[in-house]
């Protein structure tokens, strides 16, 4: 009998503890408010005085990730690849009379969609283009230019180039992200001899917003 009412006060005090310790657990108010922070509240016996609290972040801004938050300047953004050189010559097949030229690629890798301009058409002094023996020449490929005249030069919008990423435009501006230039033209038929040039070409970047509009610097 003793051996009974001992091993039911046992199994008693075992629920007991149990019951006390399942309220104890229970009873912990680390409360998650949704809005980014936790409560810790100890006024129903818990005792929690610490706590772990997750530290992320960015140095630096990236000029690919169409997400970064815009920057104070504009040119910030601009990310492009563009030709070292770009070479022309008169061609055999068409008797020496045609001009065609590799003038390489314009690549723009930023999150913004990035409008390209000629400024000048100069030679390699500064001065005024050598035109001599050229009777046309056209720099052609641009997407939103297919063509433009270096012969009678004005400076003006070469292309404007998307942002690789979708989302860096709220919908398609030029529709390519990158495009190939050429060099085309006639030579000039009172050329008499060879005759070397040596201009170079002064490109201008800007920047553009979602919609393809100038952002204000």
């Amino acid at each position: 009998m003793k051996t009974t009412t001992k091993k039911m006060l046992s199994l008693l005090c075992l629920g007991m503890l149990a019951s006390t310790v399942g309220n104890t657990l229970a009873s912990a108010e680390v409360i998650d408010n949704g809005n980014g922070t936790l409560t810790i509240d100890n006024s129903n016996g818990t005792s929690d005085s610490s706590a772990s609290v997750k530290v992320s972040g960015q140095v630096g801004f990236d000029n690919t990730n169409p997400k970064s938050p815009d920057p104070k300047d504009p040119n910030t953004w601009l990310n492009i690849d563009i030709p070292t050189e770009m070479v022309f010559a008169s061609t055999e097949a068409s008797g020496f009379k045609d001009i065609e030229g590799d003038a390489g690629k314009l690549v723009n890798r930023s999150g913004r969609p990035v409008e390209v301009s000629i400024a000048d058409y100069v030679d390699a002094s500064g001065g005024v283009a050598d035109t001599k023996g050229i009777a046309s020449l056209t720099l052609t490929g641009g997407v939103t230019t297919p063509s433009f005249d270096l012969k009678n030069f004005k400076s003006g919008v070469l292309t404007v180039l998307d942002s690789p990423h979708a989302t860096g435009q709220n919908a398609p501006i030029a529709g390519k992200s990158e495009v190939k230039l050429n060099l085309s033209g006639k030579v000039d038929p009172s050329l008499k001899k060879v005759h070397m040039l040596n201009n170079q070409i002064e490109l201008k970047f800007k920047a553009l917003d979602k919609d393809g509009k100038p952002l204000n610097p």
